[in-house]
């Protein structure tokens, strides 16, 4: 399911004025009047999942699904987002914790994971920004909460358009999208969080190749151009989206 997630919910990347070497965060420029409100994933077969989105003006502060997990949102006193807290039933299970240069550019994530029926397996992961034109080169670290130090993976994603359209390297992915908005775009900040999750951009994923897995996504769109309805299959499965504004 978290693929799916990962294909529907795509956000605004900002990339657009990117220095050479800086991943921008520019406070109050990811900003807009429609903001997605519900997402209710249907498989074929099974239960339906639907998230709630809460927000502070365009800042997404909390989402609550009904399969009983859950997201916080925090930020710095300049807008930035800092931390992304995942509950399941109550028990944190991850935590990304994002970076930034002293110029605010954001170029590094910390996810932490927490086993709460073993904590021994519990271990972190810090992933490494720098970009060059339209190639940003990611390298993974691993370790515990303390450190992160152990090289892991290196890769690079292909930005084009403001979309994450391939992935090369230790990792290996592809992407094409529409011409449409995501339905996260006027989202503050949600871009530098999908960049740390490796995949989306300002448009909406139509197929996707990852670890040899082919999906598909066809939408049928508001009037304003946003995503109201998804059909996505991946893995001989077949799931229906909806989104409310």
């Amino acid at each position: 399911m978290k693929k799916i997630f990962g294909i529907l919910m795509v956000a605004a990347l900002a990339f657009t004025s990117c220095a050479d070497d800086d991943l921008p965060y520019n406070p109050g420029e990811e900003t807009g009047e429609v903001l997605l409100r519900q997402m209710v994933v249907t498989p074929a077969s099974g239960q339906s999942i639907t998230s709630q989105y809460t927000y502070d003006g365009d800042r997404i502060t909390a989402v609550s699904h009904s399969n009983s997990t859950n997201e916080s949102y925090s930020y710095a006193t300049n807008g930035a987002l800092t931390e992304v807290r995942y509950y399941e039933e109550g028990n944190l299970v991850r935590k990304s914790t994002f970076e930034y240069a002293a110029s605010g550019a954001f170029n590094a994530v910390v996810h932490m994971y927490y086993d709460i029926a073993n904590p021994a397996n519990n271990h972190a992961e810090r992933f490494t920004y720098a970009i060059a034109g339209q190639d940003i080169t990611v390298v993974k670290y691993t370790g515990d909460e303390q450190s992160q130090t152990v090289e892991d993976q290196t890769f690079v994603l292909k930005v084009i358009n403001n979309n994450i359209t391939a992935i090369t390297g230790d990792i290996e992915a592809s992407y094409s999208f529409d011409f449409q908005a995501s339905p996260l775009s006027n989202v503050a900040d949600f871009g530098v969080m999908y960049l740390a999750d490796l995949q989306g951009g300002i448009n909406n994923v139509i197929t996707a190749t990852e670890e040899g897995v082919q999906t598909t996504a066809n939408y049928q769109y508001t009037s304003d151009g946003y995503p109201a309805q998804a059909t996505v299959t991946t893995a001989g499965q077949t799931y229906t989206v909806t989104y409310t504004y």
